[in-house]
Formats: C-alpha cells, sequence, structure tokens
C-alpha cells in the first residue's frame, strides 16, 4: 500500500541527507529516486537497465521504473517530477536525475536530487535543461481521471512530398535545368510544376522560371 507524501514534505525529511539505497558505488543521483520510490511504497524495485541514470528513461518499458512513473516532456514538468538527462549532457556527461522543482528560465531548471554540485547528499542545484530526455512522473501525483499516460514523444511528421533531384545545371534556363535531369521541359508540363510549387498563374515570365529554377538547384522542386 503505497503512502503519499508532497514533493515539500520528501525534502524536508531528506535534505541535507545521502543514501546509498542499492549498495552499489556508493550515493548515488538514482539513490535519490530510489529513496523517493521507497518512502512511499517501501520497496524500490527497478534499475537503470544499463547502469547509468538516463537508463531510467530509455529503457522504461523494460526495467520496471513504470510500476511507480509515467513518462512525460520536459514541457510539461511539474514539482515532484524526476528530470532525467542525458549522457554527455551539460548537467552531467554520466547523465543525471533529480527532482524537479521550477524552471528558472528558458535553459536552466531548479532541482532537487543527490551527487550534485559536488556533493553526495540531496541538495538543491540549478542546471542546463539541455540534453534533458524527459520527466518521470510519480504515479501518486497523477490524476488518472485528468491525465493520461500519454507518450512523451510524439513521432516527427514524414515529409512525404516527392521532390525533383538537386540539378548541377549552372546556366539561367529553366527548360535547360529540366531537361539536365531528363524531366518534361514543355510550357504545359512547366504550368503543373509552377502550380505544385504554389506559383499560380505560370505565364513562363522570367521570375517564375528563375524561382522554380532556383528550386531545382536546392533539391526543393516538388514534382508535378
Amino acid at each position: 500500500m503505497e503512502k503519499y507524501i508532497s514533493p515539500d514534505d520528501f525534502i524536508k525529511q531528506v535534505e541535507g541527507k545521502g543514501f546509498d539505497i542499492d549498495g552499489a558505488y556508493g550515493i548515488q543521483c538514482v539513490d535519490g529516486i530510489k529513496k523517493f520510490v521507497n518512502m512511499i511504497y517501501g520497496e524500490s524495485k527497478f534499475t537503470c537497465g544499463n547502469g547509468w541514470a538516463y537508463g531510467l528513461w530509455t529503457n522504461f518499458k523494460t526495467n520496471g521504473v513504470s510500476k511507480y512513473f509515467i513518462q512525460k516532456p520536459y514541457s510539461e514538468a511539474k514539482k515532484g517530477d524526476w528530470i532525467v538527462w542525458n549522457k554527455g549532457s551539460k548537467c552531467s556527461s554520466a547523465s543525471h536525475v533529480s527532482m524537479f522543482i521550477s524552471k528558472v528560465n528558458s535553459s536552466t531548471v531548479k532541482c532537487f536530487g543527490q551527487n550534485q554540485n559536488g556533493k553526495h547528499e540531496f541538495t538543491y542545484a540549478n542546471f542546463s535543461s539541455d540534453g534533458i530526455l524527459g520527466v518521470l512522473r510519480p504515479k501518486i501525483y497523477v490524476d488518472e481521471k485528468k491525465e493520461e499516460n500519454k507518450p512523451a514523444t510524439t513521432s516527427p511528421k514524414v515529409d512525404t512530398t516527392s521532390y525533383y533531384p538537386k540539378c548541377s545545371y549552372k546556366g539561367n534556363s529553366i527548360v535547360d535545368g529540366l531537361k539536365s535531369i531528363k524531366v518534361d521541359s514543355s510550357y504545359s508540363h512547366r504550368e503543373k510544376i509552377a502550380k505544385a510549387n504554389g506559383i499560380n498563374g505560370y505565364k513562363g515570365t522570367s521570375s517564375q522560371n528563375t524561382q522554380m529554377l532556383n528550386l531545382l538547384k536546392q533539391g526543393k522542386l516538388k514534382k508535378a
């Protein structure tokens, strides 16, 4: 049976103290989040999955962390979430995990955790937000009626637009430019190409042809 502990109550109980929960490598940042889980559930049956703090995020589905947390993007971070920095980040080259307190500005975050600022015990620190993978939100802070466990990241939109290959033609003629890549350069086809690239009312003017030729040379001329 879990025990509810607010972020402020947790901080009051552990600030200035250090904990080696897993008995490995002394007091580490991961021991901090394990201490938090221990105080709530009386257990912390999870690992990083790879020996590094960033594994809490990257191995989320297999390392046991999902029993106690859900993943959220950093843009939605709120006090009590646990920030996970990637390996090689400005915060720590080895990766890091620490409780989110507040955003100092667009590039700096205030957090509370172990093994930071040159101290093993729990302390406050300000770190760069560069390299943050996301935040782990404790399930005890999730209102299931209002908050769904949505994916922390969305797949990038895939550009399915087809473009003509970038041409190496050096001249100033769209006709010759199209011919150089073996594309129909007739006026009627150029009309279709112009329309596909947002050039309406194509009349074959110098400016219209130059616009299409520039796109072609950049590999950005959409196929008709």
